[in-house]
């Protein structure tokens, strides 16, 4: 078979399985989807490989990751039924820079909730073995975004600090998970925070910008093999400065961000639980 009949097979594999994903329930529903995310992720990160190629020669090389969470919140909105809507009307994220973003981390959409409220002049921090990853490490690489050995603490304490020096030159925005992996959640809740973010924010001196992505556990769940898709609110708070802090404050600076964001947290997960059983009566 040649290579545009290997395409068209895909195409055509690819535009049933979104079809049926809209037409079934179930665990029939979550195992489709399943497989038309792992398309979508994989479409995202070759159109993030071309716009990384040619970003960098005209300058935008830190722009890269901007346009493909976009193409990647798209995909999913069209592809998976399931849109995340952000919420920042006084613009923090582009009007705070340089930034640590902090967001909460759930399951394999929270890219596509990322991509949602992506900045321009962006980065990611990602452990070092998503840099062999087919397609996806390469993206990531070519973004420029930052990798990190975990298996090597000192290592990474090193990175740490080399990366609020790279944000504060560079006026660039570095968004991190500080629960460090997916929570699964499905009661509103966070797992404890790293500090690896609040080491950064505070060694820079540069503010924390919290955003929140409401509970989705019923549009998505792994565990419960649930793939139902729906609207789910993404909100993005003022930030909070470090402005005079130190390494001794790194506790309560951990506590004061993890706070606002389970606090904000069950209160949009909450108004939007409201707002669908409106729609049912």
């Amino acid at each position: 078979m040649s290579v545009y009949g290997l395409f068209l097979f895909w195409l055509g594999s690819t535009a049933s399985s979104v079809a049926l994903g809209y037409n079934t329930k179930g665990k029939l529903q979550f195992f489709v989807r399943a497989l038309v995310l792992l398309n979508a992720v994989g479409i995202a990160a070759f159109v993030g490989c071309i716009l990384a190629v040619v970003f960098s020669v005209i300058g935008w090389g830190y722009k890269t990751n901007k346009y493909v969470g976009r193409t990647f919140n798209i995909l999913t909105t069209y592809m998976l039924g399931t849109r995340f809507v952000a919420d920042d009307p006084a613009g923090y994220l582009e009007k705070t820079t340089p930034a640590v973003i902090c967001v909460n981390h759930q399951a394999s959409l929270d890219m596509a909730a990322v991509g949602c409220v992506f900045p321009t002049e962006s980065v990611i921090l990602a452990k070092k073995e998503l840099i062999y990853a087919p397609i996806l490490g390469q993206y990531t690489y070519l973004a420029k975004n930052i990798f990190i050995n975990r298996s090597n603490r000192a290592s990474a304490w090193e990175t740490m600090a080399e990366v609020g020096r790279l944000l504060v030159q560079g006026k660039l925005r570095l968004f991190m998970f500080p629960e460090g992996t997916r929570s699964r959640q499905n009661n509103n809740e966070m797992l404890s925070f790293k500090k690896g973010a609040f080491h950064v924010a505070i060694q820079g001196q540069i503010p924390i910008v919290p955003v929140v992505v409401a509970t989705y556990s019923e549009a998505y769940s792994s565990k419960y093999k649930r793939f139902a898709g729906g609207v789910i609110p993404v909100k993005v708070l003022p930030p909070i400065s470090t402005v005079g802090k130190t390494l001794d404050d790194v506790e309560d600076l951990m506590k004061q961000t993890r706070d606002v964001m389970v606090k904000t947290l069950k209160e949009i997960t909450m108004t939007q639980t409201a707002s669908e059983t409106k729609k049912t009566i």
